[in-house]
Order: C-alpha cells, then structure tokens, then sequence
C-alpha cells in the first residue's frame, strides 16, 4: 500500500526524488507510530530459554536465531539474486531503469518487490530483537538507520561484507557504551562519513556523472555552473531563539533552498546549522550574559566555521552518497547537542533573553515574524 501511494507515482524520478520521500515518509509513519503506541515501551517473551556454554562465552538460544537467521537470509538472497530471472531483473532494474523496460521488466514491479520484500525483513528482524531490547515507537528508525551503516560497509550490495559490518557497528556500539556510553550514538553514526569517502572510488567516475545529471551533485560542481564562489555559504544557519526555532519555518527553510537550486546540492543535516545558530546564542546570553544582539555575529562565525570543516570533509563525495553523508552528520550532531551539559541535554536551555530595541522585544510572534 505504501509503495503504491508513495513510491508508484515517483517511478521515473530520480534516486535524490526518491530519497527526499523517504525522508517525508518517515517522519509521516513516526508520528503516526507516537500516536498509536505511545511514549511507553514494550519488551516482548524470549521465545527460546535455551543456553549453550562455547567456552567463557554463553551463548542463548534467541542470539543463536538471530545468527541462524542472518546465514539464511543472506544465502537466500545471494541465490535469489545471482540465479534467479526475477533476481537478476530487480538488479537489473537498479542499474538501468530504461534498459529494464527494453527487456520486458516493469521498473514498477521491481519496486514493489522490493519494497514488499524489504518490509518483510524490518518485520522479521522486529520480531527478533523483540525479547532482547525495548521497543519504542521510533526504535525502528534507530535500528534501522544502525542496520543502514552495516549497508553502507558493505558496499550497498554485499551481503557477508554488510553482516559483517553490522557486527562491527555492534561491537563499536557495546565499547562506545562502555567507555563514552552519552557519546555512544554520536560515535556510531559518525562511522558513517569515512566509510562513504572510502567508497568514493575511480570507478564510480561515470557513476558520478549520470547521477549529477539526475540532480545529485556536488556542491563544488553546482558552484562552477552556476559561478558562485563561496558555496559553503548556505549553510549557515539562523542564529534565533532557540525556543522560536519551529516558528519562522519559512526562514529555517531558506538553506535547504539554496543548497538546491543554486549550489545543486541535497542535505538533509540543514537544521543542525540552525541548532548551531540558536545554541550558539542561547548559551553566550544565558550563561555568559553576552547581549543577544552581540550573539548574532559571533553565532553566524561559528555556523560559517562549522560548515567549512564539515564541507571539507563531506564534499570528497558525490552522486547519492552525498545527501546520506548529510543524514549521517544531521544525526550525529543531534545526538551530540542532546548529550553535551552544556547545552542542556535533550532538556535544553531555557529563559532566553530575546532581541529587543529600546525596551521593544521581539518576543510576541506577530513581532518575531517581522524580525524574521
């Protein structure tokens, strides 16, 4: 039902298309999720008490299914996709879209296997990690995006590679807990940037350029055509209120909008600048009683700062991995402002002295607006 809502009408759009309503499709079903489940968690029966002693190690019986599980999963879909016509259609429906149509294979009847088949495996592994850890109304998109590393470490198309990635992702996870368990998500997804620089290969060369035609490309690209000289310049963000943040949406929309259409670019990490904006002048107000106006400046060197290094970094790719480059930063800065003291944690910060001429505050949304 999804796919055919969704993803049916977008079936000759492009992958950054694509992705962008993925994105909008996830925050739809999460809010739909916090309405129907709510805030509480729920931790299902182990449907195997069983335990083996391997050594030092124990091993239960519910791990020894996820493994069972994992092995048959990946040789089924090895053999499904090297051996079978239906296997080899959907890989090759990937690859070219056009070429598929030549050859008798709907792109639309690839993408809903795929989507079915996908959905039928987040559905398994819920089952499974079910008795094992608490299950929220969001945790899929934590797991998932977790499993999504895994993906990324294998090269998006090697099953053994991924789960052995996974198992990596774990075990990074388990130690990160161990010695920074508050920075524990900041390190995992963090991960992310320098397995997508290594995948940026010579032989993605040609990849590159069909994808920076479908409107994926790199902001140092997009400057050249469109003559602009500082690029980066769009991600600075909207130094605020950081209690108004929701409010002036239009102009918290203005970077993403310039990341598109000038620099011919996608990122999904904009609000991380405008975080960067409002924390910058939340905290030198609050806890160092710097005058907000004077906080406006400093805020936008700070965000211009930030950007400059992250693009630095970022930009070594292309194509899709690009925008997910951008989730992964969007993500591990969220985690890290959550985490940090100073920054309130996921409480945040409060009692922020608005921006205000001779006694005139804006601090009244018809006011805030105009200022905006």
């Amino acid at each position: 039902m999804l796919y055919r809502l969704v993803y049916q009408p977008l079936v000759d759009a492009s992958v950054l298309v694509l992705l962008i309503a993925s994105v909008a499709l996830h925050f739809a079903l999460t809010g739909l999720a916090l309405v129907f489940f709510g805030l509480e968690g729920f931790k299902t029966p182990s449907f195997s008490d069983a335990a083996w002693d391997v050594g030092p190690v124990t091993v239960s019986g519910r791990t020894a299914w996820i493994f069972g599980v994992t092995a048959l999963l990946i040789v089924s879909m090895a053999w499904m996709f090297g051996r079978t016509l239906y296997g080899k259609a959907l890989r090759a429906t990937a690859f070219n879209r056009t070429g598929a149509r030549l050859i008798g294979f709907s792109p639309v009847s690839a993408g809903l296997i795929t989507f079915t088949a996908a959905a039928l495996l987040g559905t398994l592994s819920g089952v499974l990690i079910g008795p094992i850890v608490t299950i929220y109304y969001d945790s899929g998109f934590v797991i998932g995006l977790k499993g999504f590393v895994a993906a990324i470490i294998g090269g998006l198309g090697s099953y053994p590679l991924t789960a052995l990635g996974a198992l990596a992702v774990g075990l990074l996870e388990s130690f990160s807990s161990f010695w920074a368990s508050s920075y524990k998500e900041v390190i995992v997804f963090t991960l992310v940037i320098p397995v997508l620089i290594l995948l940026r290969s010579p032989r993605r060369t040609t990849s590159r350029r069909r994808n920076d035609d479908a409107g994926a490309t790199t902001c140092a690209d997009g400057a050249r055509r469109a003559g602009r000289a500082g690029p980066a310049l769009h991600c600075l963000g909207l130094p605020g209120r950081a209690d108004e943040l929701h409010r002036p949406g239009h102009a918290g929309g203005a970077g993403p909008g310039v990341c598109s259409s000038v620099a011919g670019q996608t990122s999904f990490g904009q609000a991380a600048f405008v975080g960067i904006g409002a924390y910058t002048t939340a905290v030198l107000s609050t806890q160092y009683a710097l005058s907000p106006w004077l906080t406006l400046p400093l805020a936008i060197a700070i965000a211009g700062a930030t950007a400059w290094l992250i693009g630095a970094i970022t930009l070594r790719m292309s194509g899709h991995y690009l925008p997910l480059g951008t989730i992964a930063w969007g993500i591990s800065l969220y985690y890290l402002f959550g985490t940090l003291p100073m920054l309130g944690g996921f409480g945040g910060i409060n009692k922020i002295e608005p921006l205000a001429i001779a006694g005139f505050q804006f601090q009244d949304l018809g006011r805030f607006y105009y200022l905006v």
